[in-house]
């Protein structure tokens, strides 16, 4: 598969480079499909080294699996549940964690569990949540 570079407009590259320098604990990236927030949040994780995750709307199927949907699916609580253990830890590296949300969003239960990690950060880690609809987001996400 050939990697195309990104082309970024040049004032919305001086806000990341701004942004990437001193890299907040949360931050929010939202626009309209297509214009690449998720992109940009990766390129993010990836140039501060990170081993970053990405959490991806889920649906369950008919086997009561959940795969990857981001047409009917949503962020799962168990998700949140599984990325706040994994952040209890402290580790000697920035971990950046990215939420591509596209045109959906969470549970209200998961946004819930999503602000204690929100309000209790631990050195070092960082979210990034990016998204098409933040009015979908609680408002205490946003703040």
């Amino acid at each position: 598969m050939t990697q195309f570079p990104l082309i970024i407009h040049p004032t919305t590259k001086l806000h990341i480079d701004m942004i990437s320098q001193n890299l907040p604990h949360a931050l929010i990236l939202n626009g309209p499909s297509g214009v690449g927030v998720a992109t940009i949040a990766k390129q993010l994780a990836k140039h501060h080294g990170s081993p970053s995750l990405t959490i991806e709307p889920k649906k369950k199927g008919s086997d009561g699996k959940f795969s990857v949907d981001f047409d009917a699916g949503s962020m799962i609580i168990d998700d949140i549940r599984e990325l706040y253990s994994s952040t209890r830890t402290k580790h000697s590296q920035k971990h950046v964690y990215v939420f591509d949300f596209g045109d959906r969003t969470m549970s209200v239960q998961a946004q819930n569990a999503f602000l204690k990690l929100l309000e209790e950060p631990q050195d070092g880690t960082h979210f990034i949540l990016a998204t098409h609809r933040l009015d979908k987001l609680l408002p205490t996400i946003i703040s």
